[in-house]
C-alpha cells in the first residue's frame, strides 16, 4: 500500500510540475490565463476588493493613464499582489498607485509585510514583471526598505528617439 501511495504522490508531483511549466511559459510569453477586461479601473477595483475580502487593507489610487498600458498595469498589479500574499509575512496593508504626467506613467504596489527568508528557487514572478516592463522601455524596481516591500515601474509616455 505504501508503494502505491508513493506512486500516486510521484504522479501528482509530475502533474503539478507540468502545470507549473505551462503557467510559467504562458506568463513568459505575455499571454495571461486570466483575462483583462477593457476597463482597467474595474479590473483594479476587483483586485482591491479581493485584497479586502482576504482581510488585508487595500488602498487604491489610480489616475488617468493611456489605454495602451492598461493590460500591462493590470497584469503587473495581479502579479505583485500575488507575491504579497505568498511572501509578505503579516502584511496588513497593500497600496496600489498608478499616476501619470506628460513624461511618464508611474505604477507601484507596496505592502507592510516582512519579507520571507531568502528563497533559493524564487520562480519567475519578478523576472517576468521586469521583462514585461523593460519590453515597453520602462524601468523596474523591487525591494524592501526596512518598512515596506515595493514593486514599481516607470514607463515613458513618448518613445525615446
Amino acid at each position: 500500500q505504501a508503494k502505491q501511495i508513493l506512486v500516486e504522490i510521484e504522479q501528482a508531483g509530475a502533474h503539478a510540475m507540468a502545470s507549473m511549466r505551462q503557467l510559467v511559459e504562458t506568463l513568459r510569453t505575455g499571454e495571461s490565463p486570466v483575462e483583462v477586461s477593457m476597463n482597467a479601473q474595474a479590473d483594479l477595483d476587483d483586485i482591491a476588493r479581493s485584497i479586502r475580502e482576504s482581510g488585508i487593507e487595500a488602498n487604491l489610487a489610480v489616475g488617468a493613464f493611456p489605454d495602451a498600458l492598461a493590460p500591462t498595469i493590470v497584469r503587473l498589479t495581479r502579479e505583485a499582489v500575488t507575491n504579497v500574499r505568498r511572501h509578505g509575512l503579516n502584511a496588513t496593508v497593500i497600496d496600489i498607485v498608478v499616476s501619470a504626467d506628460d513624461t511618464a506613467l508611474y505604477w507601484s504596489v507596496s505592502d507592510n509585510g516582512r519579507p520571507t527568508a531568502h528563497n533559493p528557487n524564487p520562480g519567475y514572478g519578478l523576472v517576468g514583471m521586469r521583462e514585461r516592463v523593460e519590453s515597453l522601455r520602462g524601468q523596474f524596481q523591487a525591494g524592501h526598505d526596512g518598512e515596506r516591500w515595493t514593486v514599481s515601474a516607470n514607463f515613458p509616455m513618448r518613445p525615446t528617439q
